[in-house]
């Protein structure tokens, strides 16, 4: 455990911050009074957010702002300054900062949106002052409050039990799954979870002095999963940066050789080829459209906690349910009580009544207590309390013994076999849990040997109206579902058919698992898995992505904590636990999972638009480096100026992107997303390479001037690239076609009535007919290979 040991020598190293402050030692049932509460806030002894839930407002600008391409940029228009270049050269950061502000202002709205969701589901704790129990936000708890933790809640702030005992699940510190059992005057550590029972503990450190500090913070909120697209934009980065400097000193050399150029002039080439290569707008694209999405959902009341869960959630093959609180309403009923001894009802209901008053409050208890309102009860002298992982929870009498309530396979001895067939056909249409009598509680949460059974309950749970809707989306989506349970299999097997789950009779009862081994050959034959340990949930979504899917995890409850951080993207609802909501990259404030289909709608509408529009700046990108290559090795200087390409990046790339980012496209997202746009960018940036090496082969045949080959040059390529923004179109609709007719209007009117600026020129007969005759064969070729690469993706592999 060396995580806890670092943790406690931090501990002993912070207590000295409070060496010259007087603690409080409240009374446990009174709390803090008001004086005292002001007087730690006067102290600042209060408990400030460890880890920040979006980036700050500095931090946006600077990622924004302060990039490599950005960076890149502005030094190439000094140099361009330097030299003395005319000042419509340096007009292609122009396109820099409209990416730049237009990022800024959807980052800080996405931020604003997610900062006032997250008050919403950010976790509480109940604390008491002054005898009343408040429920107050993390930050809002103070040096020595005493807190009051039930299962579920997680550990706002170091505290030590005062009173009662519990498992505590300390996997954000230690990386163990298996909870820990804590009783009075044992240490909870911020960030861990109860599991298990509950307990009343005090403050003893707060905020940053909290040993857990130094471990969890910007760990958690901010840490980015490793999507395909932010690996892919990383590549892209890591083997630009790695060729642009050596590259550009080159060409620069070779182009500043030739006989007719200046070094202005071979500045301008130089930044022409650089500039080109570098998809500037790219990752301000990524990131404004990912926070769009952000904002477009929070109206539909969606937190999103990780902005790139979107585009994992786009790409979801299969994704995996808890029965409880997904499919159902989480609202339990008694529907009967099954008497094995009709003589012993009263001592039933005393002992049903009992565990209710005894034993932490949840769902299935408060059911009890109403289905048994008005009956008598008495406080246990000791207790188990429930657990996801034992599945029973028990409570002890001194003159009358023990009774164990739990599911019945588990609490049924071996010689009630007649009972355990009668639960499971039970089980068909409810949920069942056993009621049995032993003398005592077993030892160290061991069942104890001698048990009689005394009576079986029946109890319900409403199907959410939305649920069969919901998973008839999936069907149709091709998203495999299945659903990860606690309860009994056959339970979880009826509810499925309820509401149209395919393979529902396809069942596996995970208490059969001998092995953990096991699990990775069941993940992928069943659909159904029931009685479901927290652990078994985390193997058997670690099973499925190791076979190569892509898994979302929709939970609401701590059992479910250790499968949702395993999965691709995590999905809990705001009534969910805080240990749920906390790991979750995905909120649903409203509780209702009918909000899952249109946030994977809007996630596919994104990533989808990105690959599309991504295309566009990596054929610059393509065709820039081809040419910087071979022109390094050619006699001819450079055809382009960096104002020529500010034209042609404009109507071809940047413009285009924009609108085209949040077209409609619902199909799921599938393969690299590097290779997608490679495949789509290709087609164009090498139908532009060959245009160029073809204008420069017949200028040599025809004796072309260099300004002419420049223009032929010019127009080549804006007609390939808006040839290429018509087919990134396909299919076309009337804001499509508008845009296409658009650009290319603004494209001519640039060619005819601005040539000085762009330094064009009038091209003689010959050449005209050679450009026409370019641009046809370059269409033919970009055509070729459209189709070419599209049979190539449509292959199955």
């Amino acid at each position: 455990m060396p995580k806890i040991k670092k943790i406690v020598s931090i501990l002993k190293f912070k207590r000295k911050h409070y060496a010259n402050i007087k603690r409080f030692k409240p009374n446990i049932l009174i709390g803090l009074n008001i004086e005292q509460v002001k007087t730690r806030i006067s102290q600042n002894k209060i408990n400030v957010a460890a880890t920040p839930q979006t980036k700050s407002f500095f931090a946006i600008l600077k990622d924004s702002a302060f990039s490599l391409f950005n960076l890149i940029n502005i030094i190439l228009a000094a140099a361009l300054l330097y030299v003395g270049s005319s000042y419509k050269n340096i007009l292609f950061l122009g396109v820099v900062f409209s990416n730049l502000i237009i990022n800024l202002v959807q980052e800080i709205r996405a931020k604003r949106a997610t900062d006032k969701l997250s008050l919403l589901s950010a976790a509480t704790a109940t604390v008491r002052r002054n005898r009343q129990e408040l429920e107050l936000r993390s930050e809002e708890v103070v040096l020595d409050d005493i807190i009051l933790y039930s299962p579920g809640k997680q550990i706002v702030t170091d505290s030590y039990i005062l009173e009662g005992e519990c498992e505590v699940n300390e996997a954000f510190l230690t990386g163990e799954s298996e909870p820990v059992y804590k009783v009075k005057g044992d240490m909870l550590f911020s960030g861990s979870f109860i599991s298990s029972g509950s307990c009343t503990a005090q403050a003893d450190s707060v905020g940053t002095d909290n040993a857990s500090y130094e471990i969890t913070a910007g760990a958690k909120k901010m840490k980015t999963r490793a999507s395909e697209i932010v690996k892919s934009l990383r590549k892209i980065i890591r083997v630009i940066s790695v060729i642009l400097v050596p590259l550009g000193v080159l060409f620069f050399l070779r182009q500043n050789s030739h006989d007719t150029v200046t070094i202005t002039v071979a500045t301008e080439h130089t930044v022409s080829a650089l500039i080109g290569m570098i998809p500037e707008g790219l990752i301000l694209l990524t990131s404004t459209v990912l926070a769009v999405i952000v904002v477009k959902l929070a109206r539909k009341k969606v937190l999103v906690n990780e902005l790139y869960s979107i585009e994992m959630l786009a790409r979801v093959d299969t994704i995996c349910l808890d029965k409880t609180g997904t499919l159902t309403e989480g609202s339990m009923k008694v529907e009967d009580i099954i008497l094995i001894d009709p003589e012993r009802k009263d001592e039933v209901n005393f002992a049903l009544a009992s565990i209710n008053e005894s034993l932490t409050k949840n769902e299935t208890m408060e059911s009890i207590g109403r289905f048994l309102q008005g009956v008598a009860f008495e406080k246990a002298e000791s207790t188990v309390p429930f657990s996801s992982k034992k599945k029973w929870c028990g409570v002890y009498f001194v003159n009358k013994g023990a009774y164990i309530l739990g599911a019945p396979e588990i609490v049924l001895n071996k010689n009630e076999t007649g009972l355990l067939i009668k639960a499971n056909d039970y089980a068909k249409n409810y949920r069942v849990l056993c009621l049995s009598f032993s003398h005592d509680l077993g030892e160290d949460g061991i069942l104890p040997e001698n048990r009689t059974a005394l009576s079986l309950l029946l109890l319900s749970d409403t199907i959410r109206t939305n649920a069969k809707e919901t998973i008839e989306y999936f069907k149709k989506q091709g998203v495999a579902v299945k659903i990860i349970s606690g309860d009994n299999p056959l339970t979880v097997s009826n509810v499925a058919k309820k509401v149209g789950v395919d393979g529902y009779e396809n069942s596996y009862d995970m208490t059969m698992v001998t092995d953990d081994s096991e699990i990775e050959k069941i993940a992928d034959k069943y659909v159904i898995f029931g009685r479901t340990t927290p652990i078994q949930k985390q193997l058997l979504i670690k099973a499925l992505r190791k076979k190569g899917h892509t898994v979302a995890m929709t939970g609401d409850g701590v059992n479910d904590v250790l499968a949702m951080k395993e999965a691709d993207c995590s999905i809990s609802v705001a009534q969910g636990t805080d240990a749920a909501r906390t790991v979750a990259d995905i909120v649903l404030l409203n509780s209702s999972f009918e909000a899952v289909p249109k946030i994977v709608d809007e996630g596919r509408m994104a990533i989808n638009n990105l690959q599309r529009t991504s295309s566009l700046f990596i054929v610059k990108t393509i065709y820039s480096a081809l040419l910087t290559i071979v022109f390094l090795f050619w006699s001819f200087p450079y055809p382009f100026i960096p104002i020529q390409l500010t034209l042609i990046s404009s109507v071809g790339i940047g413009i285009p992107a924009f609108f085209l980012a949040f077209e409609l496209n619902k199909d799921r997202v599938k393969g690299k997303f590097i290779a997608n746009i490679l495949l789509k960018a290709a087609p164009a940036g090498i139908s532009i390479f060959i245009g160029i090496i073809a204008t420069h082969i017949v200028a040599i045949q025809i004796n072309l001037t260099q300004s002419e080959i420049g223009t032929i040059c010019v127009l080549t390529t804006g007609s390939i690239a808006l040839l290429g923004v018509l087919f990134i179109s396909m299919p076309l609709n009337k804001l499509r076609l508008l845009l296409v007719i658009i650009l290319s209007g603004t494209f001519i009117v640039c060619i005819f009535f601005f040539r000085e600026v762009f330094e064009l020129y009038r091209l003689s007969l010959r050449a005209n007919i050679s450009l026409l005759i370019i641009v046809c064969a370059c269409g033919f070729i970009f055509w070729l290979l459209k189709k070419m690469f599209t049979y190539k993706v449509l292959q199955p592999k």
